[in-house]
């Protein structure tokens, strides 16, 4: 990601610094793409003095007018020229979009618009009072502006320098005279800058900016927006770039705290399980947001109070083994991820090297260029998990704005781990309703599952395979299809009042098969409820005595046939024949 100027604040510092009449044109396109007319956007309060306007009478006004057929060639052929070939234009002693007054016509690009500035027409100048005028407007131009602007020699050392390089880097102008820009940023962006000097020089034009750390005078880096435009001497040949820095170090900052939460989002989607949801989150804040380090910590309720470290970033882990926390009493817990696991709430060090109360980890953080950092708490259904903890090499990295998004980074994390942990409690819970569901369809016993009305929501094997019907016909429908017609109303009354109740129902039930035959089973019937005590269904726990009957009826028949022959051996008299 890239931050530069628009040409919006590039107009308004232009117009803001220049005592000259200065305005701002806007190609009118048609529906083809070619310029048909221009329009003022723009303009400094010279300019709507010469031009004996208002600004609001100014901007919005047409050159050619809304038709496109007034004659104003003094002001649109320049202009389209502009636009066109993006080449500058100076004109002298030109009427003005039929101003009475003539001047002396300066026509620039602005990105996709237009910039004129213009002054009284006299004596047509020659050539080097043309170039003086012009180097006095863009120092004007450069000393009001809060950019830094620096131009350089084709060699790449500094030739001039704009003052604002006092105000926000601290350094006197002349003091960056006859350096080279590679000189004047941070080491580790050093190859960077090269390698914008190198696309300078090969394209000979505005080149993409970049963004690179600069030294200030106090010894603090700020991060600056670097863009490089290159210029040709009088001969055509490369003389030089202009070198723009806006200052982009609050921008920064946040910034990462937006990507960290970007990439949170995408971890969240993905993350299966808890360590690797943890990991990656401390692996982005580094890798992709640009933090120097990161790690996850839980409290652990020993004696010492201390604190576990479950994940972190891969560089600076051994930081972790040469600091001790904790989040009970004394210097150790003083620190921010004591005090954040203490109190629930973040914790921010600006600058380690003035914290007291960093003191007891300041010389292991200095050793790997912590300067600040950032504990936030993370909380998991209402209940405080743990601490994530996020470091950067610049002091006050952490202002309201970053820690604001870095809470919501802390909030989808504890969600993401709530959900992880939610969905192994849900697979223990399906694991085990898998094996109750074995048991119960391999049951021998008849089960029938009803809802508060009594409609049937499940029947295992066992209840079909004795009653005949499949289990299409039996969802969805009343126990009743079941009845033989045997028992009397009053018996089904005294059953469901005891239902209703509230109390389990035992007894035998004479029920008819789909076949029509009869069996007769020996049924516990109970309500079910919910956490809530509201009644939800009805459980039906019946066991076949049909089988046990028929042997029960085979065992009185033998023992009946027995009887029988008994009495007859009693009439048979010795030595007659049966």
């Amino acid at each position: 990601m890239t931050i530069s100027m628009g040409a919006d604040d590039v107009a308004r510092a232009m117009l803001d610094g220049l005592v000259d009449p200065c305005a701002v044109l806007r190609p009118v396109r048609a529906a083809d793409g070619d310029i048909v007319d221009f329009v003022w956007t723009d303009a400094n309060g010279a300019a709507c003095a010469f031009m004996d306007l208002t600004h609001e009478q100014l901007v919005g006004r047409t050159v050619l007018g809304p038709d496109h057929r007034r004659t104003a060639d003094d002001l649109f052929v320049p202009c389209l020229e502009v636009a066109t070939t993006h080449q500058r234009v100076d004109l002298a002693d030109r009427v003005l979009d039929g101003s009475p007054r003539r001047c002396d016509l300066h026509v620039v690009s602005l990105g996709s618009d237009v910039m004129m500035t213009w002054s009284p027409s006299s004596v047509v100048p020659d050539d080097t009072a043309a170039l003086d005028e012009s180097e006095r407007r863009f120092r004007i131009l450069a000393e009001h502006m809060s950019d830094i602007v620096v131009e350089c020699a084709f060699d790449g050392r500094v030739a001039w320098v704009s003052p604002s390089v006092e105000k926000l880097l601290g350094f006197r102008p002349d003091s960056w005279l006859g350096r080279r820009l590679r000189d004047l940023v941070a080491t580790d962006d050093i190859e960077m800058v090269d390698r914008l000097e190198d696309d300078v020089e090969r394209c000979g034009e505005t080149v993409e900016t970049v963004e690179v750390r600069v030294p200030t005078s106090s010894g603090d880096q700020r991060w600056m927006a670097v863009r490089a435009h290159t210029f040709l001497d009088a001969d055509g040949s490369l003389g030089g770039a202009v070198i723009g820095l806006r200052d982009v170090h609050d921008a920064v900052l946040l910034r990462r705290a937006v990507t960290t939460l970007s990439a949170a989002n995408a971890i969240l989607v993905r993350a299966t399980a808890e360590a690797e949801l943890l990991s990656d989150m401390c692996a982005v804040a580094v890798d992709r947001a640009g933090y120097v380090f990161c790690w996850y910590g839980r409290p652990v309720h020993d004696e010492e109070r201390s604190v576990q470290s479950v994940a972190s970033s891969v560089e600076h882990r051994d930081y972790l083994d040469d600091i001790k926390v904790s989040w009970g009493e004394g210097a150790l817990s003083m620190g921010p991820t004591g005090t954040c696991l203490r109190t629930g709430e973040p914790a921010v060090v600006n600058d380690f090297l003035e914290s007291d109360q960093f003191r007891p980890w300041q010389a292991p953080a200095a050793a790997r260029g912590f300067r600040s950092s950032l504990s936030i708490p993370v909380f998991v259904d209402g209940q405080l998990d743990g601490a994530l903890m996020v470091y950067a090499a610049e002091p006050m990295a952490f202002d309201d704005d970053a820690v604001a998004v870095m809470c919501d980074v802390s909030n989808q994390l504890g969600f993401g781990i709530g959900r992880i942990r939610d969905g192994e409690r849900l697979a223990t819970a399906l694991e085990d309703r898998r094996r109750l569901n074995t048991a119960i369809d391999q049951a021998a016993e008849a089960i029938i599952v009803t809802d508060a009305d009594a409609r049937i929501q499940y029947a295992n094997p066992a209840a079909l395979r004795i009653s005949g019907y499949e289990m299409h016909e039996v969802l969805g429908e009343n126990p009743h299809i079941f009845q033989s017609g045997i028992h009397d109303e009053r018996f089904y009354a005294d059953m469901w009042a005891r239902l209703n109740g509230g109390h389990a129902w035992h007894g035998v039930l004479m029920n008819r098969r789909k076949d029509g035959s009869y069996y007769e089973e020996e049924a516990t019937i109970a309500p079910a409820h919910d956490d809530a005590g509201q009644h939800i269904a009805f459980v039906a726990v019946k066991h076949d005595l049909s089988r046990e009957r028929e042997l029960q009826h085979a065992v009185q028949r033998d023992q009946a046939d027995r009887d029988d022959i008994l009495e007859v051996m009693r009439d048979v008299r010795a030595g007659e024949s049966l």
